[in-house]
């Protein structure tokens, strides 16, 4: 069975612009960038990512094709949000597939 056969769910990425708001100030504005298939699974307990071992920065992981994937990207699945926290590009002979720990924003 090939990977992409696991590819079950549509995700849509989104990502970061900044602008002058009305009052001069900096505005975050997102906008949608990417839709594509892919899996979120929850991560295990021992598997989940810690940093300095104080606080969880990573609590599930994203599969998906080689796609234009930032860490500043946040991704929606089942209208859930996550934050994109790390991505991996996972090389078996050439570009195989991302992995992609993420942050459910809450």
């Amino acid at each position: 069975m090939a990977i992409e056969d696991y590819y079950t769910s549509t995700i849509v990425t989104s990502r970061v612009t900044t602008s002058k708001g009305a009052m001069g100030q900096d505005e975050d504005i997102w906008a949608d960038n990417l839709t594509i298939l892919g899996t979120i699974r929850p991560l295990k307990f021992n598997e989940i990512v810690r940093d300095n071992k104080l606080a969880i920065i990573a609590d599930y992981m994203m599969y998906a094709g080689i796609e234009d994937i930032l860490e500043t990207d946040r991704a929606v699945c089942d209208s859930i949000m996550y934050e994109v926290k790390t991505v991996r590009n996972v090389s078996v002979k050439n570009n195989h597939h991302l992995e992609i720990l993420l942050r459910r924003i809450i």
